[in-house]
């Protein structure tokens, strides 16, 4: 209700808006952050939440604005994925995802392109002040393959515009960015 309940009001509608909206992304077509959440748009919703992992205990707070709805889930277990794997249930019930998948089609003839994607990338989300990233820092690794695709997370990718990929099965997203120099990030 940015910012509202009933008759109180914890924050301006104004702020509750600006904190909703997009404030960074690696491309325009995938999920970003807005001010102090994650976004995503599983099952076709705009989501934006908020989870983390501290002494034992893993939480997520997802929000669907759109809908007026959100949901807190908090349990024991550090680093699970009993959070993701409820959420998951809770929109694939009162939400499902009633979108068309249409899986991309590689072209053999784009692999010799697709090798400047190929190296091992660190996931924003790490203590840049920290030695060495931290404890929970993410770094993946990204192959190059013959049949015009890449290889993430065990998964193959296709272009299917510049600098953005569509998964094997058309269901996940993937965006790059380039900087100043044309290097991929």
């Amino acid at each position: 209700e940015n910012g509202r309940y009933h008759d109180a009001r914890i924050l301006s509608a104004a702020a509750a808006i600006d904190m909703h909206r997009r404030h960074a992304t690696m491309h325009p077509r995938v999920p970003g952050w807005t001010l102090g959440f994650q976004e995503d748009d599983a099952n076709g919703r705009r989501i934006i939440e908020h989870g983390g992992d501290i002494g034992g205990f893993s939480a997520l707070m997802s929000l669907l604005p759109d809908e007026g709805v959100g949901f807190y889930v908090v349990h024991h277990l550090e680093s699970t994925n009993l959070r993701f794997a409820v959420k998951r249930t809770i929109l694939d019930r009162y939400f499902p995802d009633r979108r068309a998948v249409a899986a991309p089609v590689p072209h053999a003839s784009d692999a010799s392109r697709l090798a400047r994607f190929a190296g091992t990338y660190r996931a924003n989300n790490w203590c840049h002040s920290c030695a060495d990233g931290g404890p929970n820092v993410q770094d993946f690794d990204v192959e190059a393959n013959d049949d015009g695709t890449i290889g993430v997370w065990g998964d193959r990718w296709v272009e299917v515009s510049p600098l953005y990929f569509i998964a094997s099965d058309g269901r996940g997203r993937l965006g790059f960015a380039e900087d100043a120099s044309g290097r991929i990030i």
